[in-house]
């Protein structure tokens, strides 16, 4: 199976080793589920997109630092290949910021959240009952680094997760779109680093608490094994 990785940052001043890579975070954590996996890389920050569209493949929107809101070139480009890889029904992943950006794109809303800056683990619930086979009861372990939220849903989408945090963690549409809010690439190692290098301006109160939760396991790879069977298991 092949992946569409529409890369909207690479965070390269984030980045603790010069042979780590956002992109390699994202591969990484789907190949650590299936290694068959093959991926083609577009650099959707620069305005580089797929040129048609592969209904077998899985388009991966990932994380950012820009707005979803902004109507700057490259997102407004990005937001016309959604509404069309959404029509064609194509099959796709929205991680964080492109969870955000499908929602903002296909009519949810975006707001700030009131409870301010997320960062560390955090528990989130999972509404689909076939989660049961993936997760105990239903609950899985994140990683979260987000100040914007999804507040209202867009039309035909179902809720696929959520949490006393954050009311809308992640949704779906049809069998062809499924998203999270978390961070299901990041490693504790990679968090780690962020708190103790680049996350100056967080509380000292925030930061201590967010070491705090990495006490618990992360349940990345299951929710990306989930996503995947999600999207393919009826296609």
């Amino acid at each position: 199976m092949k992946i569409n990785l529409l890369i909207c940052d690479i965070f390269e001043d984030l980045m603790p080793f010069e042979d780590t890579g956002y992109v390699k975070m994202i591969q990484h954590l789907f190949t650590d589920v299936d290694p068959t996996l093959t991926f083609e890389v577009f650099e959707a920050f620069a305005g580089d997109l797929p040129k048609t569209i592969d209904k077998k493949a899985i388009y991966v929107i990932s994380a950012s630092r820009a707005n979803p809101c902004s109507e700057i070139p490259w997102l407004v480009h990005l937001k016309q290949f959604i509404k069309e890889l959404h029509h064609n029904e194509a099959k796709i992943i929205g991680i964080s910021f492109g969870h955000q950006l499908i929602a903002h794109t296909l009519g949810g809303r975006i707001e700030n959240a009131i409870v301010g800056l997320a960062l560390g683990i955090r528990e989130v619930q999972l509404c689909h009952t076939e989660a049961s086979n993936y997760f105990s009861g239903r609950k899985l372990n994140l990683f979260h680094y987000h100040q914007q939220q999804v507040v209202a849903l867009p039309p035909t989408s179902e809720l696929f997760a959520y949490s006393k945090f954050c009311p809308i963690e992640g949704f779906t549409i049809g069998k062809h779109i499924i998203t999270i809010q978390g961070h299901p690439e990041y490693s504790e190692k990679y968090i780690r680093f962020l708190l103790k290098n680049q996350l100056h301006e967080v509380p000292e109160i925030l930061r201590i608490k967010s070491v705090e939760s990495l006490k618990q396991k992360n349940n990345g790879s299951e929710l990306a094994s989930y996503m995947l069977n999600f999207l393919t298991q009826n296609n």
